[in-house]
Order: C-alpha cells, then structure tokens, then sequence
C-alpha cells in the first residue's frame, strides 16, 4: 500500500524528475516484486521458501496438529496399518491441500456400516470425528489463504503499474489484478486493483498487440454478472422458463399458471455473492477509466463502444417442442398491456440474456398483438 501510495503520488503529480527516482530504485527490488508475483501457488508465497503466510501461522499449527492426531489415533486403532503405509504424507510440512487429500483417503463410515461390534463402532466414530475435524480446518484454511494470495498479489501488481515500467510480459500483472476485480471482497483493496487496472489500460492503448480489447471485453462481461442488477436467462425451450423469467406478465392472471415459489440453494446464494463482488470490481475500472479519458473514452478505447452497441441476432429454437411454440404463440397473442410487454423485453435486453434472443423469433406475433396499440399512437398524432 506504501508503495502504491508513492509511485502514484509521483507519476499524478508529473514530478520532472520520476524517472530519475524510478531510476534510482535497484533492479534487485523490481525482479524481487516480479518474482512474488510469479508465486502463484498461494501456500508457497515466496520464492524458493516453503513458509506460508505468516498470518495463518496459528491455524496452519492447529492443522498439522489434527493431522497429527488423527494419523496416530488411526494407526493406534491397529485396522489401518495396510492403507496409513499406502498413504506419503509428511505431517511436519503439511498443506492445506495435502490435508484434505490425506483425510479424503481415510473411509471409515463405509467400515462403520458393515456391523461391526460395539466398541470397534465407538472407535470409529470416534476417528470420524477427528477427521471431519482436520477437513472443517483445512479447508477453512484454504478458502482464508486464497483470499489472503488474492490481495497481496494485486497489491503487489498494481505497485509496478504505478512504477511506470511495465514488464515485457503482462500476465503475471494482469491476472492478480482482474482476481481481485471477480474476488476480492474488501471494497477498499478492490478500489486499489480496479484504479491500477484502468491505469494499465491507459499504458497499454500504444501497445501492439496490446491486451486492451480483451480487458475491456472482460470488464463489460463482469459488470453483468450480478443477478440483482442484470436478469439471468436459461435458454428459452419451454414455457416454464418463459413463467419463470416473466417475460409476459402483461398477459391477465386467469391466463396464467399459478406461481412457482423458487428457494435460493446454497449455491445460488454463492453466486449472487460473486455476481455482486464482480460487478462492484468491473464497475470500479470502468469508473477509473472515465475519469482517467473523459471525453475521449470510446475514441482511446473502441471496443468498450462495440461492447455497448453490440448488434443482437435471433437464435434458434432447438428444443421447443410444436405445442410449446403454439402455446408460446397463444400466450403472446392475449398481451392486453403492450408497454409492460415492451418494458419487460428492454429489461432483458438490459441483460442480454438468451429468452429475448428467442423472442426475436416471434416478432411477427408481438408485431401482431401490438398493432392496435400502434394505431392508437398514430391517431392521437396524426
């Protein structure tokens, strides 16, 4: 952060002399940057070191200390002498991935469900439970280290954006940045990655080839990933999904199946989560790129104005079953409230989403059902 403080400070204020002061920093120091930036494996940080993250020193103790028990706890019970000899583990220099595989192998419900006699099944619970154990902690410490890797990584990045010297390779700055624009939770640390991308981008608008068209083409992507703000759309081979979707809910509710109540799973929730991370971040460097171009921004950057005015095609109806696509036809026909229809159909185009791909196919219907409110509109301005 001090870093990145600094070398913006510099090169915002167009003090004459930067480049004798970037000059000034050794080389050693910017391959050093270069090099923790090459560690992308986030249990090993460092070049040439087999250390984590000093910060999760205490639970990668608590880790190994649970691994340790269980092994020996297994091997005490005396069943498991043939798989524990099987399985290299070092227990001393233990990852969190090494963990989790060495508990993976480690089957003891399967053996507890065969019947055996009362005091083999308590001790096997009992080796059950350390296990869970060692998973619930590993892979806490994983998802915490991942994180962690995330942050430090595009910090790091977007130091040597703002050092003005760009690499002749841009992917190890790049990636850590763009993870932290999909990830990175803490908005404040999100805001530093998105500002150093939108610089890298100004940096990178001479460069042939240059990675601009494709960042752009990501940013624009990632800003619609959130279904809060850009409906989401399966493809449109049914009219359930057509109900779900409630491309026509103009249509009068004596026309209507009843409503289905959706819950959320587990996983639906975790991508909305993500959906609004990624928004927020693409958001951010788009911001940062505004501000940084002006009135300049679709002249320096063509592609985001592509990205924006992108002509949508019909798509076919692959999958629609004749008394799905006459039902479709039906329900399009008995649309009484023609703006809901036309407001329901700008929303999907809001989120590009494939059902109002598929509703090109029926624009004849639409035309149709709209007629008369177009004859309206051309009687009272004749």
């Amino acid at each position: 952060m001090v870093l990145i403080s600094w070398f913006k400070e510099l090169k915002t204020r167009n003090i004459m002399d930067m480049n004798g002061v970037i000059a000034g920093i050794s080389s050693n120091f910017r391959s050093q940057l270069m090099d923790l930036l090459a560690c992308i494996n986030p249990a090993f940080p460092t070049k040439d070191s087999l250390f984590p993250y000093i910060e999760l020193s205490r639970t990668y103790d608590k880790m190994r200390n649970e691994a340790r028990q269980l092994y020996h706890e297994t091997e005490a019970a005396g069943m498991f002498k043939d798989l524990l000899s099987s399985i290299q583990v070092d227990l001393e220099n233990l990852s969190a991935d090494d963990a989790i595989n060495f508990a993976s192998k480690l089957q003891f419900l399967s053996i507890n469900s065969m019947g055996e006699e009362s005091a083999e099944l308590n001790s096997l619970d009992e080796l059950e439970t350390f296990k869970q154990r060692l998973l619930t902690t590993s892979g806490y410490l994983k998802c915490v280290q991942n994180n962690l890797h995330i942050t430090v990584s595009s910090l790091l990045a977007a130091a040597v954006v703002w050092m003005n010297e760009l690499p002749v390779k841009l992917n190890p700055i790049i990636l850590p940045l763009m993870a932290s624009i999909k990830r990175e939770q803490e908005e404040i640390l999100q805001s530093k990655a998105a500002e150093a991308l939108a610089e890298l981008i100004y940096c990178c608008m001479g460069r042939k080839p240059g990675p601009n068209d494709k960042l752009i083409k990501n940013l624009c992507s990632l800003t619609c990933m959130d279904p809060c703000e850009t409906p989401q759309a399966g493809v449109l081979n049914s009219i359930e999904i057509i109900e779900e979707q409630d491309l026509l809910s103009s249509v009068s509710s004596s026309n209507r199946h009843k409503s289905k109540v959706h819950m959320l799973s587990p996983g639906e929730d975790r991508l909305k989560v993500e959906g609004f991370i990624s928004r927020r971040g693409s958001e951010l460097a788009l911001k940062y790129l505004c501000e940084k171009l002006g009135g300049s921004l679709f002249e320096k950057l063509p592609k985001l104005w592509d990205c924006l005015v992108e002509v949508l095609k019909p798509c076919s109806l692959e999958g629609m079953t004749e008394e799905d696509e006459k039902l479709i036809t039906r329900t399009i026909e008995l649309v009484k409230d023609y703006q809901n229809l036309i407001n329901n159909i700008q929303v999907s185009l809001n989120g590009r989403n494939s059902s109002f791909l598929a509703l090109f196919d029926y624009y004849t219907f639409i035309a149709n059902a709209t007629k008369k409110g177009l004859n309206l509109v051309q009687n009272c301005f004749p």
